[in-house]
């Protein structure tokens, strides 16, 4: 992903491209991401790497927001995990023929994204100045 002006856009543009790819590819991501058990290992080993290489994309985008003041410190492993789960889950019910757009809901989820890591409620803050960027 090309490197946005700022940790908002480059937020939002990772988590509408990463929601609205799940939903246009919705059936193969339901396999790489519901049926990983039942792959053949080299199969697992090709959905793995990419799988690895995204969370990596949005810990990135998550810390480097918290380092630019744009984002409350949060505890990133657990926010990235919700932020992930916005497109990995839709994969379980979407369909192309409903009311929404794969760009509708990756805006959608992309509002949502930012909320996690602006808002300043105290249970979703980090008041106790913890390292959380390892959990």
């Amino acid at each position: 992903m090309e490197d946005s002006d700022n940790a908002l856009s480059r937020t939002r543009a990772l988590v509408e491209r990463f929601v609205g790819r799940h939903a246009r590819h919705h059936v193969v991501g339901r396999v790489s991401q519901c049926e990983l058990e039942a792959l053949a290992p080299e199969h697992y080993d090709e959905v793995l790497g990419p799988r690895r290489r995204s969370t990596a994309m949005f810990r990135e985008a998550v810390t480097r927001g918290i380092e630019e003041g744009a984002f409350v410190d949060i505890d990133v492993p657990r926010v990235v995990r919700a932020m992930l789960s916005l497109g990995v889950d839709l994969v379980r019910w979407y369909r192309p023929d409903g009311r929404d757009a794969p760009e509708q809901l990756g805006e959608f989820c992309a509002d949502l994204a930012l909320g996690m890591v602006t808002s300043r409620d105290d249970d979703a803050t980090n008041p106790a100045g913890q390292d959380r960027s390892t959990r």
